[in-house]
C-alpha cells in the first residue's frame, strides 16, 4: 500500500499547538515526549492508515479511526481518503477527559 499523506485540520492544529505548549512547560523530565510520540503516530498512520481503532460514539462520523499515544495518554483522531491517499487528523485529545472531541 502506498503510504498515505497525513493533513491537520485547522482544529487539530489548536489542539497540538495547546498541547505541545503545555507539555514542554510542564514536563520538563521529558520534554520532547509529546512531539517523538506524534511523529510516530503521523508515521504510523501515514504507512498503515486502516491500523487505528473505530471510534464509535454518537454524533461521532462513523469513518473515525483513533490511535493512542501510549505514554502521554492523548487520543489522534483521524479519518481515511482513500481516493486522495490523505489520512485528515481531526483532532487530539487527552485520553482521560470525560468526553471525547467534537468530530462533526
Amino acid at each position: 500500500m502506498t503510504p498515505f499523506r497525513v493533513v491537520v485540520t485547522e482544529t487539530a492544529d489548536r489542539h497540538l499547538k495547546t498541547v505541545h505548549a503545555w507539555w514542554t512547560a510542564n514536563r520538563l523530565d521529558v520534554p520532547l515526549l509529546f512531539a517523538e510520540e506524534i511523529e510516530a503516530a503521523f508515521e504510523r498512520i501515514s504507512q498503515a492508515p486502516y491500523s487505528g481503532a473505530l471510534y464509535s460514539q454518537r454524533n461521532a462520523p462513523s469513518d473515525v479511526r483513533r490511535v493512542l499515544l501510549r505514554r502521554t495518554r492523548y487520543h489522534v483522531y483521524y479519518t481515511c481518503d482513500p481516493e486522495a491517499g490523505r489520512a485528515v487528523v481531526r483532532a487530539v485529545w487527552h485520553a482521560t477527559r470525560g468526553r471525547g472531541p467534537r468530530l462533526v
